[in-house]
């Protein structure tokens, strides 16, 4: 038996040569065994309350205008110095 479980034969060459028992089942199967694999790690996801949602949510706002500031600041002040050397 192979690695993924299927039959392996060995041909004249040496070359091996996988047998599929139906046409298009394995990928449907690969497929639904993804899903459920997809669906169980979902479970197991700490997900977050309301109050830490809502916390959170804050903590990037507050972030994203402080460091907005800091950037707006910046900028006015070698806007300002540069319009001074320049005149």
């Amino acid at each position: 038996m192979g690695a993924a479980g299927k039959e392996i034969s060995k041909t004249e060459a040496g070359k091996e040569t996988r047998k599929a028992s139906k046409a298009g089942e394995g990928a449907w199967v690969k497929t639904q065994q993804y899903f459920r694999s997809v669906w169980a790690e979902v479970k197991k996801v700490h997900w977050p309350t309301r109050n830490e949602s809502i916390v959170y949510t804050g903590v990037v706002f507050l972030t994203v205008i402080i460091v907005g500031l800091i950037i707006w600041l910046f900028d006015s002040f070698l806007s300002f110095f540069l319009n001074l050397l320049l005149k």
